[in-house]
Parts: C-alpha cells; structure tokens; sequence
C-alpha cells in the first residue's frame, strides 16, 4: 500500500483525530502528523482517551488532543453504505461532557472493527463494542 511515495507497513499503526481548527482529520504515526485529510477510515480501531489532558482542558479551557482513534488503515470507505449514507453507529466525544467515546445512545464504546471518518466531523463505526 502506498500513499503519494511513502510506503507504510501493514503492520504500522495510524491515530486518527479531528482538527478543531483546520476542520480535517490528522492522521499521525508514531507522535507525528503525517497528513490532514477531509475523510478516512480504519480497521481493527481502538479509542482512546487521555483523562489527564480532559481534565486540563475542564481546567484551562484550552484545546488540546485528548482523543483519538488507533487502528489499521483502510482504503476502502468501509463505512459507507451503497447509497452513500453512513451506516453503523455514530460515534461521539465531547471532554465537557464525557470522559470516554460513546455512541448516540449513551453506551461507552472502545473499539470498533472498522471506523469511518466522515468529511463533516463525525465518525460511524461498525461491530462497536
């Protein structure tokens, strides 16, 4: 699989999170921003959240990455359905509010199978757990 000239292993893992202010997804590896882009998608992801940077942000009310999505990456909009519409579970996380990802029925989420990663800022997970 390449991307532009750079080969990246299959085995390597992406962290994928919303840019508040450049209002696209930054995909990093390794603690460095690789790239932003408007929509991507991940395989096998877990989210994670860093409690002590939710609970600066409570604090100071400065941005900061405190969530983030970790997992394979794919290249197929794997969560799109054949008409175009999202399907799965909506995935969400606010650090007012929540501490963790949940979904829109309030249940804790930690990993989905696959993540998509819509170009408006939302994400749609599948087989979410």
């Amino acid at each position: 699989m390449t991307d532009g000239y750079t080969y990246y292993s299959p085995r390597l893992l992406f962290d994928v999170y919303w840019h508040t202010r450049k209002r696209l997804w930054s995909v990093r590896v390794n603690g460095r921003v690789l790239y932003h882009m408007p929509q991507a998608c991940l395989s096998c992801a877990t989210l994670m959240v860093s409690v002590p940077a939710v609970e600066r942000i409570r604090a100071r009310g400065q941005r900061e990455v405190c969530a983030w999505a970790r997992g394979h990456r794919a290249y197929l909009p794997h969560g799109l359905g054949m008409d175009g519409t999202p399907e799965g579970e909506q995935i969400f996380f606010d650090p007012y509010r929540f501490t963790s990802f949940v979904t829109a029925g309030g249940m804790q989420v930690t990993a989905c199978r696959w993540l998509y990663f819509d170009p408006d800022g939302s994400a749609w997970g599948l087989e979410c757990r």
